[in-house]
């Protein structure tokens, strides 16, 4: 069986000041700030299962509940 989190609420980022081109990955830390590694990372894949998620400038990229979903394998 596959098991997995997602996220419960909205994920939002602030406007872009500058394109982001394409996002290919994510990270999550222990702490907002410091230079610690990632304890999870992966790749991100688009909701059409697309490995290409550009963010534009002046967007405001948001994950929606139930988007961004993390599994251990």
């Amino acid at each position: 069986t596959s098991t997995y989190v997602t996220n419960q609420s909205n994920i939002m980022f602030p406007e872009t000041s500058e394109d982001w081109g394409t996002v290919e990955g994510f990270g999550i830390f222990k702490e907002a700030e410091g230079t610690e590694l990632p304890i999870i990372w992966g790749k991100i894949t688009g909701l059409d299962g697309e490995s290409d998620v550009v963010v534009s400038q002046y967007e405001v990229p948001i994950i929606r509940v139930g988007q961004f979903k993390v599994s251990m394998v």
